[in-house]
């Protein structure tokens, strides 16, 4: 999957800046950063892009909200922190799982 991941980012990050405003658009990106990591092979490198794309998203909502949209820009940030919170607890329930031996 290597060679594909960089073109889910490309698809998820056109989706949320080619998408008129709607509210249920910002969960694309959420869940997708979040989720794009555990199919990869190198776990860490992707969720540090994921995690830098979720950042950049922040900021274009930030400025699209100006200075009265402060508490929805925090409600965002708290669904990034906790969808890569729950990626890295399925990464690693998945790695303890995979080398667990009796």
């Amino acid at each position: 999957m290597p060679d594909i991941t960089a073109l889910f980012y490309i698809a998820i990050v056109a989706f949320y800046l080619l998408h008129k405003n709607e509210e249920a658009k910002i969960l694309v990106p959420v869940i997708g950063f979040a989720a794009i990591p555990l199919f990869s092979n190198d776990y860490w490198l992707w969720f540090k892009v994921s995690v830098g794309l979720g950042i950049y998203v922040l900021m274009v909502e930030k400025a699209k909200a100006g200075y009265t949209g402060g508490g929805a820009v925090s409600a965002f940030a708290m669904f990034f922190m906790m969808a890569f919170l729950v990626s890295i607890f399925i990464k690693t329930i998945f790695s303890v799982a995979i080398n667990f031996s009796f």
